[in-house]
């Protein structure tokens, strides 16, 4: 019996443990997490519609600043004008040793176009008019008298250049380096020679087209003649250094110096008399009193290795050095 009480009393307490006393809560369950959304995808921004590249007319010697920036080729005009320091080199002046020629001053004029290539380098062209020649002096002195003769020759032509002009980029003051070619067509020569006549003791003859009996202790004479034998086409190489000065956005001024060599003779050793029948009927009263000088074709006594036509053995080249400026436009 005692048995019996005592397994009921194990059971009772072990229902009390498991089964909580009426009226009593139970512990409140812990709240789960919500579980949060999937995110969505985001959505993709609609393609844009392709732009063409944007042309951006831009001064010579700047660089692109982006990608949406597409360098525009441009063009320059511009006038130019200078002056021009000439002379002749190769062999002695009508083939006589001793004659030096010496400079002579003329000047360029004409239409400068660039075409650009890239912010460094331009092609250029243009038409221009420019004059250029050379000067002699010798004397002739015997015992009664002393001759002085002055003879300058000026060749004027129209000139086509073609070459490469390289700038320095370096904003509104760019420095420049051109080299190139030119060909020129003859438009016009000039040969005025002056004769001084000094005798050196008394009066002599100074005879004058006006006066062809004068008398006098001094006299000069001065003709005007076309030069015998002009070659009718120069070509040659030209070079030139400078820099240009942007004044707006569009307009600038340049400065330079250059120097041009001619490869053609300007006189034309295949002339067959013309020049000498030239000179013989331009010449003036005071001429025929004088000694042969070696740019008189037609004067005796002296060996000027001359043909049977009156020629002489040239072989000159013009040599100019040139000062020139202008202004130009960019579009």
């Amino acid at each position: 019996m005692m048995r019996h009480a005592s397994l009921l009393s194990v059971l009772t307490a072990a229902v009390g443990l498991a089964v909580p006393c009426v009226g009593e809560a139970a512990p409140a369950a812990k709240p789960k997490p919500e579980a949060k959304p999937a995110p969505k995808p985001a959505s993709k921004p609609a393609a844009k519609t392709a732009q063409p590249k944007k042309k951006v007319s831009k001064k010579r010697g700047e660089t692109k600043k982006n990608d949406e920036e597409e360098e525009e080729y441009q063009w320059t005009v511009g006038l130019t004008g200078g002056g021009n320091f000439a002379n002749i080199g190769g062999e002695s002046l009508g083939g006589v040793d001793g004659v030096e020629t010496n400079m002579n001053a003329g000047f360029n004029v004409g239409l400068l176009v660039l075409y650009n290539l890239a912010s460094f380098a331009d092609v250029e062209f243009g038409l221009g008019y420019s004059t250029k020649g050379y000067s002699t002096e010798f004397e002739n002195k015997d015992a009664a008298r002393t001759m002085v003769t002055t003879v300058d020759d000026t060749f004027s032509y129209i000139e086509i250049p073609i070459g490469i002009r390289l700038n320095y980029p370096a904003g509104s003051i760019r420095p420049y380096l051109s080299a190139g070619v030119y060909a020129g067509i003859l438009t016009g020569s000039e040969r005025a020679r002056t004769i001084e006549t000094e005798y050196l003791s008394g009066m002599g003859p100074c005879p004058t087209v006006a006066n062809p009996s004068a008398m006098a202790n001094a006299c000069s004479s001065t003709e005007t003649i076309e030069v015998p034998g002009a070659s009718g086409f120069d070509f040659g190489f030209k070079a030139q250094l400078g820099a240009e000065f942007d004044v707006t956005e569009s307009f600038g001024v340049f400065a330079g110096i250059g120097y041009s060599r001619s490869f053609t003779d300007p006189l034309d050793e295949t002339d067959t008399g013309g020049s000498t029948e030239a000179a013989s009927s331009a010449q003036t009263p005071a001429e025929g009193e004088m000694p042969a000088d070696p740019m008189d074709e037609t004067a005796g006594g002296t060996d000027t290795g001359s043909t049977a036509t009156g020629n002489k053995n040239t072989a000159q080249a013009h040599s100019v050095i040139q000062a020139v400026g202008g202004l130009f436009y960019q579009f």
